[in-house]
């Protein structure tokens, strides 16, 4: 893949990334050919089972969790092609610790590997039961990077984008991001926009996180949700959907 500069979200620069080419099934001259395709039945349970059969298996961790791809592609200023590094995901939906006298609360969780540049990345997204704050969700960012880091750490994390493919342009998520701490950030979901943010959260497969290092440097790690992290975000808004129907009673 051919990375162009990483350009910040609130600058509105995009990263670019060329769309691989489409494999190429070679067929011998005297191969029998398949009969006539059978028409697609969605409530065939022979139907069922060959398309489960044919979706890829995710490769999991030690504790059996299903490990989605994510990418992390950092800018060179003295490369135009930059660095790209390889990394896992790991979908959760948890019950988070209710604060005394409150109901629990779900959480969607993701946890990021990237082995080679010895960062990981802490997401979860809730909703928010802060009332003095114009938010429909909070998500809390935080990474871990080592000592000898060679960007310094976390400069800045400017907000989230969602996008269908990986390749694909991402369209940024209303809301506002705060530093808390070092390495550490808070987004605040606009409620205004919180019908457009909900639509592109569930819908969307891929989501960008630009990074502004310590030293200027810039980048985006790539997340795919995979078929484990489309589960869960049904999963945590199906159960957000039903506490928010449980509030207004």
């Amino acid at each position: 893949m051919k990375l162009t500069r990483v350009g910040l979200l609130l600058a509105c620069t995009l990263l670019l990334v060329a769309a691989p080419g489409a494999p190429v099934r070679a067929e011998s001259a005297g191969a029998p050919t398949a009969g006539p395709a059978q028409p697609s039945d969605p409530t065939n349970p022979r139907q069922q089972t060959e398309r489960r059969a044919q979706q890829p298996v995710a490769p999991r961790d030690a504790g059996g969790d299903a490990l989605e791809r994510a990418v992390l592609y950092e800018e060179e200023p003295a490369d135009p092609v930059g660095k790209r590094f390889s990394a896992t995901v790991v979908w959760r939906v948890e019950p988070a610790a209710p604060e005394t006298g409150a109901p629990a609360e779900t959480i969607l969780r993701a946890d990021v590997d990237v082995p080679d540049r010895k960062m990981k990345l802490a997401w979860v997204l809730h909703r928010n039961d802060d009332r003095t704050l114009a938010a429909s969700h909070k998500i809390d960012i935080t990474f871990t990077v080592p000592a000898d880091d060679p960007h310094g750490g976390i400069r800045n994390v400017p907000g989230l984008m969602m996008k269908p493919t990986e390749q694909a342009h991402g369209t940024p998520l209303g809301g506002m991001s705060v530093k808390v701490t070092r390495n550490v950030f808070l987004i605040g979901l606009s409620a205004a926009d919180v019908r457009k943010n909900v639509a592109l959260l569930e819908d969307d497969r891929w989501m960008d996180v630009p990074i502004v290092y310590n030293d200027g440097h810039r980048a985006i790690l790539a997340i795919g949700k995979g078929p484990s992290g489309q589960r869960a975000f049904d999963a945590a808004f199906s159960a957000w959907e039903s506490a928010g129907a449980a509030d207004q009673h």
